[in-house]
């Protein structure tokens, strides 16, 4: 194994970026950047990288906009600008489930209800249906369907208020999509 001499990268770990190498002190662009390869002599594959401080990837950008993996630690010449990231990624959503209750509303009754997303998770969609029953005029009145907070914002969910004037009782089924945020 080579190790990292600024056209080499090494390969004796078990994380899997893009990698690029060239011929002589060409360099290339990220793959999503564009035809921006200088001189003939280049290979694009996949290739197992170490990272040795949290999984964050190092490299140097030149002024043009090409970027050059090195390793951890090294500096980048004058007229390029250093830059790192984490493979992780960007924060985001996680843990995405869709939760639901059924309730069962009388002929002429009301309901408002408010479905909690588990501990931790926050609430990115919600709303009611007359569950069960097929496609109908069931004569419900939809009053609200909102994002709501219980708690001063401890508890997300989503809170549903259905009248049903139907002369039969129906099960209102609310549900709310839930998800964990980083």
């Amino acid at each position: 194994m080579k190790a990292a001499t600024g056209r080499f990268l090494r390969l004796p770990a078990f994380s899997v970026v893009l990698a690029v190498a060239c011929n002589g002190d060409q360099s290339v662009s990220p793959p999503n950047a564009g035809p921006s390869m200088r001189g003939s002599a280049a290979t694009m594959g996949a290739a197992l990288v170490p990272f040795s401080n949290g999984d964050v990837i190092h490299a140097c950008v030149l002024n043009s906009g090409l970027v050059k993996v090195v390793g951890e630690g090294e500096t980048c010449p004058a007229g390029q600008t250093a830059l790192q990231w984490n493979v992780a990624g960007e924060s985001g959503v996680s843990g995405y489930e869709v939760v639901r209750a059924d309730f069962e509303v009388a002929a002429g009754g009301f309901l408002r209800e408010f479905l909690a997303c588990p501990a931790g998770k926050v609430v990115l969609g919600g709303g009611a249906q007359v569950a069960g029953e097929g496609t109908a005029n069931f004569h419900t009145v939809l009053q609200e369907s909102t994002p709501a907070t219980l708690g001063g914002g401890a508890q997300s969910g989503w809170l549903v208020a259905i009248r049903n004037d139907d002369t039969a009782a129906h099960t209102i089924a609310v549900s709310a999509t839930c998800a964990s945020m980083s």
